[in-house]
């Protein structure tokens, strides 16, 4: 099958706010190429340090970029028009030119060539005290819960700091009996862990129709499909009473505008982990989440990235 790939010039600086209008323009997954990362990498390296392909090497001189796919369609041109008249805007107001030339560029590719590839790089991780996420075609023997994802097209693997940091908080909760709502749940990584920790049921939900075909199918991957429930659409949209835990990990911005729709099916003691926020915003959505009538209680940070606890007073 054929898919169109848009690839955005970016920076460092802007891979953020580049995500979030990705996300607001109902862009579900997106990979993002940050050459600053590397340069960290170098640095952090000894000069023993085993041998680094060429390639790699030239990232370091690069530009990042933010990619994203679409299906070949007049919802997927939808799609790309709506990022090309949000990058113009956003470009308008970078006086200083931080967010590099926020060019867009487009090709049609074969989904064979890029869709499985990634594979080979995706190996058991073992996540907090209690918790083993592996590929769904790796044989794993553990004394450990054992949570298999096949996240397909979809965000979670268990592998970005932001997902670990939020099953890490997620291990620390007193989950029996309660109930999980897992916005922008991707592959459902989230949720699924609550439930195989003792979590009564989860629900979650995701704009994206390939995270919500995933998040069900590993649903049933991890015989978890009568505990959970997924839905295409916003967080009021299908959320029916009140979730004891509340999980978020998306972007800053996006959780900021989530925070007082969050309240509204949370109940007083409820608890809210947020993450994908950048550390140097942090600060930004604590003050945010403090005003809109929560208490944090704990900041997770690792390589950049933060996950905030927060209960609602």
């Amino acid at each position: 099958m054929e898919y169109k790939m848009s690839v955005i010039s970016t920076s460092s600086e802007g891979i953020e706010p580049v995500s979030n209008l990705l996300v607001i323009c109902g862009v579900g997954g997106f990979e993002v190429c940050d050459s600053e990362d590397f340069k960290e990498f170098l640095q952090s390296r000894t000069p023993a340090y085993d041998y680094i392909d060429d390639e790699l090497m030239r990232l370091c001189a690069q530009r990042s970029l933010v990619k994203f796919y679409t299906a070949v369609n007049s919802q997927g041109d939808d799609i790309i028009a709506q990022v090309e008249s949000a990058l113009l805007k956003l470009s308008e107001t970078d006086k200083d030119n931080a967010f590099g030339t926020l060019e867009l560029s487009v090709t049609v590719v074969d989904d064979s060539d890029w869709k499985d590839n990634w594979k080979q790089f995706y190996r058991p991780m073992e996540i907090g005290s209690r918790l083993i996420v592996a590929p769904a075609w790796e044989q794993v023997t553990t004394d450990k819960l054992l949570l298999k994802i096949d996240p397909g097209m979809a965000f979670g693997t268990g592998s970005h700091e932001t997902t670990s940091l939020c099953l890490e908080l997620l291990q620390k909760e007193r989950l029996e009996g309660k109930r999980v709502l897992d916005v922008g749940c991707g592959s459902g990584i989230l949720s699924q862990a609550a439930v195989l920790m003792g979590a009564d049921s989860a629900c979650g939900c995701d704009i994206d129709e390939a995270a919500v075909c995933a998040a069900k199918s590993n649903a049933v991957l991890n015989g978890l499909e009568y505990k959970t429930s997924y839905y295409k659409g916003d967080l009021l949209e299908f959320a029916v009473g009140k979730y004891e835990i509340v999980v978020a990990n998306i972007v800053a911005d996006i959780i900021m505008q989530l925070t007082r729709d969050i309240k509204k099916v949370l109940p007083y003691g409820g608890v809210f982990i947020s993450s994908g926020i950048i550390d140097s915003r942090v600060q930004e959505v604590v003050s945010f989440i403090c005003d809109s009538g929560f208490e944090i209680t704990q900041i997770k940070e690792r390589r950049g990235w933060a996950a905030i606890r927060a209960v609602l007073k």
